[in-house]
């Protein structure tokens, strides 16, 4: 039995006439728009991933922060 993906979901619902082109190998008239549109998501999830480490890094700092200045208090 063929696994299903959440993509190929999303594309049988969107179109379902597409959806069946896709599964005969038959490529779309824009291709080229919709490899922008990969690639656009592509730097979106990189840009994303870069937030939360940021994020997390920022995180971090403010607790070494606030334990310096702790210790520094209770001097």
């Amino acid at each position: 039995m063929r696994k299903i993906r959440a993509s190929e979901l999303g594309r049988w619902a969107y179109c379902q006439r597409a959806w069946g082109y896709a599964r005969m190998g038959k490529r779309s008239a824009n291709q080229a728009e919709m490899d922008t549109g990969s690639a656009e998501h592509q730097r979106h999830a990189a840009g994303l991933k870069a937030s939360s480490i940021l994020g997390v890094l920022a995180g971090l700092s403010l607790a070494a922060a606030i334990i310096l200045l702790v210790l520094q208090v209770t001097r």
